[in-house]
Order: C-alpha cells, then structure tokens, then sequence
C-alpha cells in the first residue's frame, strides 16, 4: 500500500493520511485514516470502460463513523487527491 502524499491537517490537531491500493486509475482503493490508524472514508473510482475518462471518486463514510463539519471538509478537500496521485499531479 502506498501513500497519496496528502496530509490534511484539523485545527484541533487531528491529521489524515491516504493510502492507496491498486495499481493504475482504473480500480484503485483509497481511504482516509486518522492519527489512530482508524479508517473515517473509502475512496473508488467507478469501474467499467464507459467510466474510463471520468475522474470523479465515489466516497463511503466508514460504517459508526460520525459525521461532523470537519469529517465533511476532508472529504471535499481530499477527493480529487485519488485521481492526481495516478496522474502524478499535486496531491
């Protein structure tokens, strides 16, 4: 598993980090995990041929998680970075 090479930091301190499994944009799995190793979302890119040149990511908030102001600015903040890390873009 490797590293989208994004962090994004809360003012309260908390960090996220995203790692990435596959191996090329047309099936790759990317999460959010929090400074306890404790997964908050789930990142894919839709599959199949028609969904070859979209670059859009469908996102699952992780089942009890809660969903807070801050759980929500991560999400909106990090959706482009599963795209741009197999562009090799800006993470």
């Amino acid at each position: 598993m490797r590293n989208a090479g994004a962090v994004v930091h809360l003012p309260d301190g908390r960090a996220f980090t995203f790692p990435v499994e596959g191996r090329s944009l047309r099936y790759p799995l990317m999460t959010a995990v929090d400074q306890s190793g404790d997964v908050a979302l789930r990142f894919r890119r839709p599959g199949g041929p028609r969904y070859e040149y979209v670059l859009g990511s469908q996102v699952v908030i992780e089942p009890g998680r809660a969903v807070t102001t801050e759980l929500l600015c991560v999400l909106a903040v990090s959706t482009a970075f599963l795209a741009t890390y197999f562009l090799g873009g800006p993470g």
